[in-house]
């Protein structure tokens, strides 16, 4: 290759060479050579251009070829084939082993425009199929790249305006611009706020056939939301507040009365909604007084849920002279800090009570105890989780009602003789003159803490209770109906003792014995090992 003159500087792979003129009047060598490699770059990218063009069409038109049935049934059918792709909405949950929470996350965005990729006919039938266009999913922050934030108006209109006339459930999440945040793919703050009113305007406009809303925003834009449209079939209303700096108030004109309502960091008194139809409630990040109202407000609640609870709470705001009557609650999931709330309400239908305390190793019953003797309820399930506290026994005592029963505690080494305790109460009750503990319960867990913050100090050295008492339960007529569900260590049961837990499922038993490390079923994989032993022995 000739070698650049000393007067230019040619130029990069991708960027066009520069004039070069010597003192003769012509470019040199290297010039000449370098522009011409540039120009066939240029026409070269042209071809790729064309021909990724060419091989997309034909991309389309192999898949309508190869297609076996879609273009052979009905549109009707395809259109059902097309919704069953769909993934479910994944709605709130009130299990209560899940958390208060809803996902921003692609359950509606995804699937409908990879349906339309596939062919010409695809597209068009996916097009004309509104049930795949009905849960739009927006979640807009300062990281959001500026095209996206650009066009995101014009698409939620286009996506809302293919789903004909069905409900609608929005998932609408925000997350204020940061001074400072900067980059040249980002949106600048102008737009970003434009895009924010005119994602609020929409949900304004398609109000009337809103069917599940989901709101995660900073506290002062759900005063934007308006809701006048009539009429309102809002089923579902998720209210969630990022970055709370003050109060937030969600006040509409066609106020909703949903059947389901979450409300995390959201504090009750600051919505006008109507609560006679609210059926299940979850409440997250809110204060004592802020149940005490619920409960008051909604009285077709039937389940509660309640986590991350704000032990913040001013006490002199609880009147403990008074007592809430709530007739319906029927299922409550509870946490830490609700001691208070314990003591003023009244809930005589109660059934179920999922409760979970880590404020201590040393925490109390009694204002459980308390709150189902006040309330002379019948309960049925009870799942218990965290520290394992003091007084379970007597807690137990006060609910003979109990048909489930699930013990999911951080386990220490004192822990075992209450335990033991409790399974000697449940064998040696049904005398002719003792009183029955548990007569009825059907079903019996009993294992460690799974959640993340409290895995990590289980102790799986540790067994719940003394696994030869297990044996003597079932030994008792009325106890061979229950069904016991546990985990352990290994070295934790004899030999002796697995031979006796292996009759008793051999005989009908329902009992799973659970190993801590492998989640294996330990009885069954003692039975394979006895099998090998007996196999491999010289005298078998």
């Amino acid at each position: 290759m000739v070698p650049l003159c000393s007067r230019c500087g040619g130029g990069g792979i991708g960027d066009q060479p520069r004039t070069c003129t010597l003192v003769e009047g012509g470019p040199c060598e290297a010039c000449k050579e370098s522009a011409a490699i540039y120009h066939q770059i240029i026409q070269l990218e042209e071809e790729i251009t064309k021909l990724k063009e060419k091989r997309r069409v034909l991309a389309t038109t192999i898949n309508e070829n190869h297609d076996p049935f879609i273009h052979k049934l009905p549109s009707e059918v395809g259109s059902h084939i097309f919704h069953l792709c769909m993934p479910p909405l994944e709605l709130p949950s009130f299990d209560p082993e899940s958390q208060i929470s809803y996902p921003l996350k692609g359950s509606g965005w995804g699937t409908p425009l990879t349906l339309g990729a596939v062919c010409r006919k695809w597209r068009q039938l996916a097009w004309a199929t509104p049930n795949l266009w009905v849960a739009p999913v927006v979640d807009i922050g300062p990281a959001t790249p500026s095209p996206l934030v650009e066009s995101l108006p014009g698409l939620l209109r286009e996506w809302l305006d293919r789903s004909g006339l069905l409900p609608l459930t929005i998932f609408f999440g925000h997350t204020r611009f940061l001074k400072g945040f900067t980059s040249n793919i980002l949106a600048n703050q102008e737009t970003f706020k434009a895009t924010t009113d005119l994602v609020i305007e929409l949900i304004n406009h398609y109000w009337g056939r809103l069917e599940n809303l989901y709101l995660e925003l900073e506290a002062d834009l759900f005063e934007c939301i308006a809701g006048s449209m009539e009429p309102n079939k809002i089923t579902t209303l998720v209210l969630r507040v990022r970055n709370r700096s003050q109060i937030p108030q969600f006040i509409t004109q066609s106020k909703p009365s949903p059947k389901y309502l979450t409300l995390f960091s959201f504090p009750p008194t600051s919505i006008d909604i109507g609560w006679d139809n609210v059926t299940h409630a979850a409440l997250g990040r809110v204060n004592c007084k802020d149940i005490i109202k619920l409960l008051q407000r909604a009285p077709a609640l039937e389940y509660c849920h309640i986590s991350n609870l704000d032990g913040r709470w001013d006490e002199s705001s609880i009147n403990f002279d008074t007592v809430t009557l709530h007739p319906r609650l029927r299922s409550l999931t509870s946490g830490f800090h609700i001691e208070n709330v314990l003591d003023v309400i009244n809930v005589p239908s109660l059934e179920k009570w999922t409760h979970t305390d880590y404020t201590t190793p040393e925490r109390h019953c009694y204002a459980m105890i308390s709150l189902i003797d006040r309330s002379n309820c019948i309960l049925k399930v009870l799942n218990l989780g965290g520290w394992f506290p003091i007084g379970l026994k007597d807690l137990l005592r006060a609910t003979p009602s109990l048909e489930h029963l699930t013990l999911r505690f951080t386990w220490r080494f004192e822990n075992t003789a209450s335990m033991d305790d409790i399974l000697t109460c449940m064998t040696s009750g049904g005398g002719a003159t003792s009183e029955l503990f548990l007569p009825h319960l059907l079903y019996f867990e009993c294992g460690g803490d799974t959640s993340d913050t409290f895995s990590a100090v289980i102790d799986d050295s540790v067994s719940p209770f003394t696994w030869d008492r297990i044996p003597q339960l079932y030994y008792q007529d009325h106890r061979r109906s229950l069904t016991l569900k546990a985990w352990t260590h290994q070295s934790r049961i004899s030999d002796e003792t697995a031979l006796e837990l292996l009759q008793l499922v051999d005989e009908g038993v329902d009992l799973r014995i659970l190993d801590w490390e492998t989640n294996e079923d330990f009885l069954e994989k003692f039975r394979n090992s006895k099998m090998e032993r007996v196999v491999s022995s010289p005298n078998s």
